[in-house]
């Protein structure tokens, strides 16, 4: 399964599961050609509200983690975030990023 832009088959991937890329069906493609890879793809359109409600959402969460967060604009779900000083507050990044995962999947 992938989520194309436009739903017609010059449509762009801009998400696929793992399924999908186990066929080298990755962001970026035209739909048409994933199909071509995978006759079995499906795709569906998400709307764009709801990937700027989603983005702010995670925004929020990760802003208990380090002050400096910054959505990239242009690939929805993809931050910048610092994780300088932050080795007083957890003993490795590692940990800090497991602490992220958990909270954010947790609360999403």
């Amino acid at each position: 399964m992938v989520v194309v832009d436009h739903d017609k088959p010059n449509g762009i991937v801009l998400w696929s599961n793992e399924h999908a890329r186990s066929f080298r069906i990755l962001p970026g493609l035209r739909f048409a050609t994933g199909l071509s890879l995978c006759s079995d793809l499906r795709a569906g359109v998400v709307e764009s509200t709801l990937i700027d409600s989603a983005v702010e959402e995670v925004e929020r969460e990760l802003q208990y983690f380090s002050p400096g967060i910054e959505p990239i604009p242009d690939e929805p779900g993809v931050f910048w975030v610092d994780a300088s000083g932050l080795r007083y507050l957890y003993p490795s990044l590692e940990q800090w990023a497991q602490a992220i995962r958990r909270q954010v999947f947790t609360t999403l």
